[in-house]
């Protein structure tokens, strides 16, 4: 018999709060368009192409890189090769010794580049 009286109370308290309010014949037509699911399809097609024309245009836009790489060897060839690239390269390099059993040699090098787009053809506009 509680739970009764407890129902009973719940449903007078929320009674007031669950009571909707009434809708124009013009916004229930504007919820129904707005929520339909091909209109919502629609807006997602027209979010997709103008992110691919972002994108496209992106392709103007010049392009920065940064590269390091590290190596370690002691091939005759690496070595050689390494030595050349900066330009350590000495008379003491030229023993037989030097040149067929060298010691490990470490080569760390860092890039930086930058490209531009000239001209694609009128690839990008088209895109």
């Amino acid at each position: 018999m509680k739970w009764h009286w407890g129902l009973a109370g719940m449903v007078c308290l929320l009674g007031p709060a669950l009571e909707a309010e009434p809708l124009s014949v013009r916004e229930a037509a504007r919820m129904a368009v707005k929520q339909h699911p091909a209109a919502e399809a629609a807006e997602a097609r027209v979010r997709g192409a103008g992110a691919r024309v972002e994108q496209a245009r992106t392709g103007y836009l010049p392009r920065l890189g940064y590269q390091e790489s590290w190596q370690a060897s002691n091939n005759p060839v690496f070595v050689f090769s390494t030595l050349l690239t900066q330009r350590r390269f000495a008379e003491a390099n030229f023993a037989i010794d030097a040149l067929n059993r060298p010691e490990a040699m470490h080569n760390f090098q860092s890039q930086v580049g930058a490209e531009q787009m000239l001209f694609d053809g009128g690839q990008t506009r088209r895109a």
